[in-house]
């Protein structure tokens, strides 16, 4: 297929100090904006391995998505001891379950979590940005070269320092929805997902709307069942909806060598990269899509935190928009 010279590719804006962050609207990456942290020279698998080796955490598939579908719902995972799974991660030969994704490390290891501080803008803007979850602990991401975390969104913002090793990022606006080929759930299926059936309320609800869909006849047009969608469901709903979505809302497509015979509309997309080195430090502001690659095994921090307006973000319609396109009505 003949190359598409069109592709609209661009550098991440890069920032020189935090004294630029006047909004949070637009990605960026502050070149060594975390370079002063001690993990920085201190961080290694010896030290690890010495500093937390008895910890426990679990660790997870390198790869998040085979296949045509996101295997978080169903990926395997196994709780081992820190300096085991260091050890799997820095091999060579890294098995597949070699990943460890988000954990809460830092919030249980002091000498670990000694060595990092939070970003100047996160501890100046609180209370005012706040988290999802109700804390504002990090999260840690460690593993070994080309693990692949696939295309996806967060409803939050997302301060990620990389502190070991390099990465590849990949990320697009909102606006690029019509082009992301989203990971698709029928809502004949949804009964299936145990999710489900701890919020059958839910399940209930998105099902009454299939039937009014099918009386009216419409024809079975998708667009037209996510219209009705977003008149029907209630913010509470709709808050549920995003909760189990928010493990399984990978996008069909490979953003970094994508196969455009299959997904010809990701030509279309106006996409940021970059390449994180330790040191630096990327912001990737609420629902934009990213995707993540490590070129060598890799430690990151971050933090997630909701901004102080979201309306400064991305609208309310937008939001929902995001979440029903990974629904169809069978």
């Amino acid at each position: 297929m003949a190359s598409h010279s069109f592709i609209h590719i661009e550098e991440l804006k890069i920032k020189s100090d935090y004294s630029e962050l006047n909004n949070l609207s637009t990605p960026f990456v502050i070149r060594g904006g975390v370079k002063n942290w001690k993990a920085i020279k201190s961080w290694s698998k010896d030290y690890f391995i010495e500093s937390a080796g008895d910890y426990s955490v679990n660790i997870k598939p390198k790869a998040d998505y085979v296949d045509g579908k996101s295997m978080r719902e169903i990926e395997e995972q196994k709780t081992v001891q820190l300096k085991d799974a260091i050890e799997l991660i820095f091999d060579s030969n890294s098995p597949h379950l070699s990943y460890i994704r988000e954990s809460d490390l830092l919030s249980r290891c002091f000498l670990l979590a000694k060595d990092i501080e939070e970003p100047i803008y996160l501890a100046s803007s609180k209370p005012h940005a706040f988290p999802r979850t109700g804390s504002f602990d990090p999260k840690i991401w460690i593993g070994p070269g080309n693990t692949v975390a696939q295309l996806h969104w967060d409803p939050e913002h997302n301060f990620y320092a990389q502190v070991v090793g390099r990465k590849k990022v990949i990320i697009l606006s909102p606006n690029e929805l019509p082009h992301t080929y989203p990971n698709i759930f029928p809502i004949t299926e949804l009964k299936n997902k145990t999710f489900f059936a701890n919020n059958k309320n839910l399940l209930l609800k998105l099902q009454l709307c299939l039937e009014k869909f099918f009386l009216a006849e419409k024809g079975g047009q998708h667009k037209e069942f996510r219209e009705q969608l977003k008149k029907e469901l209630t913010k509470s709903e709709v808050s549920l909806l995003c909760d189990f979505l928010l493990d399984v809302n990978n996008c069909d497509v490979n953003a970094e060598t994508p196969d455009y015979l299959l997904h010809p509309k990701f030509s279309e997309t106006k996409r940021y990269e970059v390449i994180l080195e330790s040191g630096d430090l990327l912001f990737i502001p609420y629902f934009w899509y990213h995707y993540f690659r490590s070129l060598e095994p890799s430690i990151s921090v971050n933090w997630f935190f909701l901004p102080e307006n979201l309306s400064d973000t991305i609208g309310e319609n937008q939001q929902l928009e995001i979440l029903l396109n990974h629904l169809t009505p069978y």
